[in-house]
């Protein structure tokens, strides 16, 4: 019948499972750490949001805590994982509801010379239970850069209520 050896057996195995472990980077993208090709200029790492219910107004705080981003790319495109690190603040004593808002990002896509050739508008939903103060959250999104470019992000001041 031809049975391998028990030593045989085992190096062949040995063999095919190396073989697929080592094609699935061939399978799935070798995400790698590009957080020097994202920015967020200070102007845009803080912002006033005025969220208003109808009866009272409600300010809320909101600053970046950090960004990184991870990255794949071809020939032509970056394709970039974001997350940006969110502290959201409000003041108790304006109102210790529970609040759902967005807190609205403005997106821009810089090609290798640094000119703008794309601008995304997104917004990452938050909610502060009832007597919460603050919040840390982490919005995460998918980019698509051009090869060479980079992108930048900022929060914006309108705050948009959400049902």
């Amino acid at each position: 019948m031809g049975f391998l050896p028990t030593s045989k057996l085992s190096l062949a195995i040995a063999i095919v499972s190396l073989s697929a472990v080592s094609g699935c980077s061939s399978i799935r993208p070798d995400w790698k750490d590009c957080s020097h090709l994202l920015s967020a200029p200070k102007e845009g790492m803080r912002s006033d949001l005025q969220f208003s219910d109808g009866n009272a107004h409600q300010p809320v705080e909101a600053r970046l805590n950090g960004v990184s981003a991870q990255c794949h790319g071809d020939e032509d495109t970056i394709y970039m994982a974001v997350n940006a690190g969110l502290k959201v603040k409000r003041d108790l004593a304006k109102g210790a509801e529970v609040l759902r808002l967005q807190v609205p990002f403005l997106i821009s896509l810089l090609d290798k010379d640094d000119k703008p050739y794309d601008l995304n508008s997104s917004g990452y939903r938050v909610a502060f239970p009832k007597n919460e103060d603050t919040l840390y959250p982490v919005a995460g999104f998918k980019l698509e850069l051009k090869q060479g470019g980079r992108a930048v992000i900022a929060l914006t001041p309108e705050a948009v209520y959400i049902n």
